[in-house]
């Protein structure tokens, strides 16, 4: 009987995707030659291959959960898609050792075989200990790339010579040998300046918004498209120590956080960069002249630390609904509430977008809308909406049923009670010998257990994923039970304004305001995980697919 196949190829960046020969420990193969030698290999082994199973992944081998190709892989496996995965080497399937015991735990779990156009892969006790250990070579050597990728630029800059960069930091530009930095007379007034502005009193986004009234060009500008100047851009700027003759190289190192959205409960993990202690830091002097004094730098930080302790304000919206709700239609950015005063009267606050005032030709310029319509037009919806019998329902059923994590917990399960049976087993043998005799089974003991710590580590992980997932069915019933509780008197006078933000926050709401006169958009669009196309009369929306609604109304004036 043929066996069914599937190819997975990787590579870590996209500069590496198409490169025959990158240097960079990733097999010196593009991701088109080693599907060829995969192919190859499933043509002399007689595999089946369907061009659907061919998987191609432009991503780092350290991560597992994080990688797309390999995810929808390993659910082709779990439903008994193939029967052998070919990959051009142990390393392009995982570089972490105990990620690669997962996946071939998971592996021999289903019935599928693993292929390797590299590498022989034994079936025997002699190859199951060579799995472990090829996977940790490929751990050891993308630890060796990145010790290596270090060793380099800390003898770099040792030398004197700073890290070459995409660019030059504003108001310095490259020297002709590209070893230092010379003063750029077009920028360097503007930083001279922004530093004498702070050390008057001027604020970090007043000075941010008169430079992009002025014209002035982001460092940046070019590459992000646009030059609206932030008030952390400036921020950044004059705590950066080059500008007072204090450079140093190696100032940040990256690291990977979990990072939980207090809005959703949704965990990711993101890349943080953060500042070394200052004794690991490779000092520069000489490559960056000084722009201004070290007094006024000075000046500047405590400034700018008098100014974050004692003037900044606690925003307090009590009487509005939709805040981290309302987005902007144009540029995505989170509406702020504004608020008018004339005279002593006060008018009724409005949202409005936070960069109106950053730029008068960009495109998000003078929209807002009164807090108090969007405020009511929108809970009329979204109350009207959830009344629908089966709507909370259908939603809370979807996450009753599909659990995304289950799969991935029950292969860090699997793996961790057959390291527990390996262990045990590695136990006993070892204390029926004596002397140098036991130190082999003694050395797997202790690989094993660093495996264990690994796949803990997993779980752990994939536990803070699935809280979130149960957060958000919690709060699901928790709307539901609250619905039937007010059953009859669901209206605007009902509910607490925690209560409808928890409703928002349980529909995962988003509302985007747009220009009353923008002849493509209706004045403001609503997007929630139920359906809303009963929620609101035809002459007022326009529906759009799935649980999308663009509500309110041509018909809408006066926002």
């Amino acid at each position: 009987m043929n066996r069914r196949g599937a190819i997975y190829v990787r590579v870590s960046t996209k500069s590496q995707a198409g490169a025959a020969d990158n240097g960079n420990g990733d097999g010196g193969t593009s991701l088109e030659t080693q599907e060829e030698a995969c192919q190859a290999a499933c043509a002399a082994q007689g595999i089946v291959l369907d061009a659907s199973h061919v998987y191609r992944e432009v991503h780092s081998g350290a991560e597992l959960w994080e990688q797309p190709a390999l995810t929808v892989l390993r659910a082709a496996m779990r439903a008994g898609e193939v029967d052998v995965i070919v990959a051009y080497a142990v390393d392009r399937l995982s570089r972490n050792q105990h990620h690669l015991g997962l996946l071939v735990s998971e592996a021999e779990r289903h019935g599928v075989a693993l292929a390797f156009v590299t590498e022989q892969w034994d079936e025997t006790p002699q190859g199951k200990f060579m799995r472990s250990a090829l996977g940790f070579m490929a751990e050891l050597e993308r630890e060796k790339i990145k010790e290596r990728t270090m060793r380099g630029k800390r003898a770099r800059v040792a030398g004197g010579r700073p890290l070459a960069g995409h660019s030059a930091l504003y108001g310095y530009r490259w020297n002709a040998d590209r070893t230092g930095f010379e003063i750029n007379e077009e920028q360097a007034p503007i930083v001279r300046w922004i530093f004498a502005e702070i050390a008057s009193g001027a604020s970090l986004r007043g000075l941010a918004n008169a430079l992009t009234r002025r014209g002035i060009p982001l460092p940046d500008g070019d590459r992000i498209g646009h030059n609206l100047w932030a008030h952390r851009t400036v921020q950044r700027m004059v705590q950066h120590p080059a500008y007072w003759g204090q450079a140093a190289a190696l100032r940040y190192r990256v690291e990977h956080v979990t990072h939980r959205d207090k809005e959703t409960g949704t965990v990711r993990k993101v890349r943080h960069a953060a500042l070394r202690p200052a004794d690991e830091q490779v000092l520069l002097p000489g490559v960056f002249p000084a722009l201004v004094s070290a007094e006024l730098a000075a000046e500047v930080q405590a400034r700018i630390a008098f100014n974050r302790s004692n003037l900044r304000r606690p925003s307090t919206h009590d009487d509005t609904i939709l805040n981290g709700f309302a987005k902007c239609g144009y540029c995505g950015g989170t509406m702020r509430v504004k608020r008018f005063y004339l005279r002593t009267r006060q008018h009724s606050p409005s949202y409005t977008c936070g960069r109106k005032d950053d730029c008068r030709d960009f495109p998000c310029t003078s929209h807002a809308i009164t807090t108090t319509k969007l405020d009511a037009a929108v809970w009329q919806i979204i109350s009207t909406a959830i009344r629908e019998p089966g709507v909370l329902e259908g939603e809370i059923a979807k996450l009753q049923t599909s659990d995304p994590t289950l799969a991935d917990l029950q292969s860090c399960e699997h793996r961790l009670s057959v390291i527990a049976e390996q262990q045990a087993n590695l136990a006993h043998n070892a204390a029926r010998l004596t002397g140098s005799a036991a130190d082999p089974l003694l050395a797997n003991l202790e690989r094993l257990d660093v495996e264990r710590k690994g796949v803990e580590a997993e779980r752990l992980k994939l536990l803070d994923q699935q809280a979130a997932w149960q957060a958000r069915r919690t709060h699901l019933l928790s709307v539901q039970q609250w619905r039937e509780r007010v059953a009859n008197r669901l209206d605007w006078q009902a509910a607490t304004r925690e209560r409808k933000r928890d409703v928002f926050r349980a529909v995962e709401l988003e509302v985007r305001v747009y220009r009353s006169n923008d002849p493509d958009h209706d004045k403001y669009e609503i997007d929630a995980n139920i359906p809303l196309d009963g929620a609101i009369g035809t002459n007022m929306v326009t529906t759009a697919p799935f649980s999308t609604m663009r509500a309110a109304s041509r018909a809408f004036s006066g926002g």
